[in-house]
Order: structure tokens, then C-alpha cells, then sequence
């Protein structure tokens, strides 16, 4: 009897520590999910690291707000011009993608007018009708008037040309970009997954469709270092004849970690054997007087940019 009672003491000492290790490996494991637990767990003690470094102390929330932004050397040269709900207000701008592409030419002009080094857009403009529809909009609402507005023959003609040019934002864009010679616009490289049809792409996937967007932006690298590099199947961003009148374009990619956070930001991608580099080291480049074909890339080390000049 007594044999049987430690036997079964231990027996149930061995099942609560088997519990007790099952219940904190799934707690663990919950927590840090999905993915790798050793590579979560590196991800979470980066936050705190970053958090102890730069944020205030005693300050518990973790923003990265005004006040962990004080406690670094600031960098006044680099202004962020930002979209923010006041510009949204109906007494100001409005709805964005209800704002025409005549407002952000009249930025680019503006930043040039202070002689600004690089404008750099993180935006998409990937698509571009030129005024059509809303030039059509005009036009029929003046067509339908056109009886009792008794124009004199041929002013329609001379008044449809206008209207065109008026509403052809995008051309404006473009030229407000050309004049400037320092703007630096956004492409994105993506999957054909992500389009929902064959028709979404696939003109995007061809080396016609890739020398239309600029490609002095891009470098031709040793095969054995471009196979290193991530690929994607689809060119998307700046449509083309934005992409032809900026100075540069450059990849606006990220990738987040499997918590979903954005912790890295690729530095080059690769598109139909030719490199990529991400908008910020474009920006660099751009100011450092150089290109990425200059550049020497190390592959797990460094890449080197060069001397700037």
C-alpha cells in the first residue's frame, strides 16, 4: 500500500510539472504567435530597447509621439510635409482623392522656389486619365445648357479646349515635376496574387512597360548578387509619364514582422534582373550626387555608396 501511495505521488507531481510546462509553453507561444518564438521574442526586446533609448523616461506608454522625437539630435534640413486632417476639412482642401494632381505640382513648386536639395513623394499616382473625365463632365453639363447659352459658332470648339487644359491635372503634375529636376516619385514592386484579375498586371509585368518607368533609376548588378536579392513579378507606382519627368524613383516596399509590425526597410528589390533601391536610399543617392550602379553592395555586410561627388 505504501509503495502503491508513492507511485502514485509521484505520478501525479509528474503530471502537474507536465501541465504546469504545457500551460506556460502555450502561454508563451500564444503571446508571441504566430511564427518563429525565438525571432518574436528578439522582435519584442528590439521595442524595448528602442523604447529605453528613445522615449523620455517614465514615460509609459510607448509612443514615438513629439516627445520621443526631443530626446534625439533633430535633423532640420529634413522636413516632412504631411497630409493631416485639417488639410481634409471641407473649409480647406477637402476629401484627398477627391484633390486634384494640380495641388501637389503646386508643392513641388514651392519646396523648388526655396531651392529645396530633393522632393520626395511616398505616394502612388499609378494611374492617370489626363483630364478626361472630368473634362467630359464639363463638356456634357455645357452641352445640355448649350441651347440657351446661344454660343457663336466655333466657341464651343475654342471652350472644349480649354476645359481640357484646365481639368488636365495630371499633365500639370508632370510638368511642375519636369521644371523642378530634383523630385523623386514612388514605384512599388508587387505579385501578380495581388491584382484580382490578369488584365490588372500584366502589362506591368513586360520590359516595355519597364523601360517606360525611368529605368536609369535602376542597376544592372552581378547575377550571382541579384539572385541574393528578393524579386517581384509586377512594376506598379508612378505611371509613366510621371515616372519619365522625375530626376529618380525609388521602391516604397515594406514588409512587416509576423506580429505585423514594420521593423526593417528593404534597401533593393529585384525587377526582370535589373535592381531597385528603396525611396530612402534613392534619396540619398540623389543628394549624394551619385546612382546605384555605383554602389558596391557586400552581400550580409553593407552597401557602399561611395564618395558623394
Amino acid at each position: 500500500f505504501q509503495v502503491m501511495k508513492k507511485f502514485l505521488k509521484k505520478l501525479a507531481i509528474s503530471v502537474a510539472m507536465g501541465l504546469a510546462a504545457a500551460a506556460a509553453v502555450s502561454l508563451f507561444t500564444e503571446f508571441f504567435s504566430p511564427g518563429d518564438v525565438w525571432n518574436n521574442l528578439e522582435n519584442k526586446t528590439y521595442d524595448l530597447r528602442f523604447r529605453l533609448k528613445y522615449l523620455p523616461t517614465g514615460d509609459p506608454s510607448g509612443s514615438t509621439g513629439q516627445a520621443g522625437v526631443e530626446t534625439v539630435n533633430r535633423i532640420e534640413d529634413i522636413v516632412l510635409v504631411n497630409i493631416d486632417e485639417r488639410s481634409m476639412l471641407a473649409k480647406n482642401l477637402g476629401v484627398y482623392h477627391k484633390w486634384p494632381r494640380s495641388y501637389q505640382g503646386e508643392v513641388v513648386e514651392y519646396l523648388r522656389s526655396g531651392n529645396n536639395a530633393v522632393t520626395v513623394f511616398d505616394i502612388h499616382f499609378n494611374d492617370a486619365d489626363f483630364g478626361a473625365k472630368e473634362s467630359e463632365k464639363i463638356l456634357g453639363l455645357l452641352k445640355r445648357q448649350g441651347p440657351s447659352l446661344a454660343l457663336p459658332p466655333g466657341l464651343d470648339t475654342r471652350i472644349a479646349h480649354i476645359v481640357r487644359q484646365g481639368v488636365n491635372y495630371d499633365s500639370q503634375f508632370v510638368e511642375s515635376t519636369r521644371r523642378a529636376g530634383n523630385v523623386i516619385h514612388a514605384d512599388l514592386l508587387s505579385d501578380t496574387t495581388n491584382y484580382p484579375h490578369r488584365s490588372d498586371y500584366v502589362e506591368r509585368t513586360t520590359e516595355k512597360y519597364r523601360l517606360s518607368i525611368n529605368p536609369l533609376s535602376t542597376a544592372k548588378w552581378d547575377a550571382e548578387i541579384t539572385e541574393l536579392l528578393p524579386k517581384k513579378q509586377v512594376l506598379d507606382g508612378a505611371f509613366p509619364a510621371l515616372a519619365q519627368a522625375s530626376a529618380r524613383v525609388g521602391l516604397v516596399n515594406v514588409s512587416s514582422d509576423l506580429d505585423g509590425i514594420h521593423r526593417k526597410f528593404p534597401l533593393v528589390y529585384t525587377f526582370r534582373g535589373h535592381v531597385y533601391p528603396g525611396i530612402a536610399l534613392q534619396a540619398c543617392l540623389y543628394t549624394m550626387g551619385r546612382r546605384l550602379q555605383d554602389a558596391v553592395f557586400v552581400p550580409g555586410k553593407h552597401l557602399d555608396l561611395g564618395r558623394p561627388f
